[in-house]
Parts: C-alpha cells; structure tokens; sequence
C-alpha cells in the first residue's frame, strides 16, 4: 500500500515546503517591496504544497479510473475481424 506514489507525494511535499519557508525567513530579512513579494510568494507555494498533498491522489486515482473504464469499454465492444462476415474477400 505505501508504495512508491505515496513517498513521491511526502518528497514533493516536504520539497515545496523547505521552499517556502525559505522565502518567508528571506521575506524577514530585507525590507520594502522584495519584502512583500518574497512573503506573497512564499505563502502561494505554502498552499501549493497542502493542495499537492491533497488533490493530487485524487486526481491520480481518477485518472487510473478512466483508463480502467475504458480498457473495458474497449473490450466489451469489439468485434474480432475473423468473425465479421461483412468484409470482402481476398479471394472473390
């Protein structure tokens, strides 16, 4: 169960977060405008890395649905070639 997708999501996630608190002590560090980006910023890539961690299994898991559903799809409504007597013969 704890494969590889989960560590990969803990990897960005821990990744994400060294970043922005990286630029929120640099936010504290200088003053006036880069101050204030570095803060806007910084908090922006905060929330990215709670939405990673959150969002980004379902949509995993959705995808995995889809392809899933349509493989099935796919088999349940084809017809083999050999068995279609519409197609011409090579023969005639």
């Amino acid at each position: 169960m704890w494969g590889r997708r989960p560590r990969r999501t803990l990897i960005g996630f821990v990744a994400l977060l060294a970043v922005s608190v990286g630029m929120l002590v640099a936010a504290r560090l200088v003053r006036g405008f880069n101050s204030e980006l570095l803060l806007n910023i910084g908090a922006s890539v905060v929330i990215l890395a709670f939405s990673y961690v959150f969002f980004d299994p379902i949509f995993e898991h959705a995808r995995k649905g889809r392809v899933e559903e349509r493989l099935r799809f796919d088999h349940e409504h084809s017809t083999p070639l050999t068995t279609n007597s519409n197609l011409p013969s090579r023969t005639g």
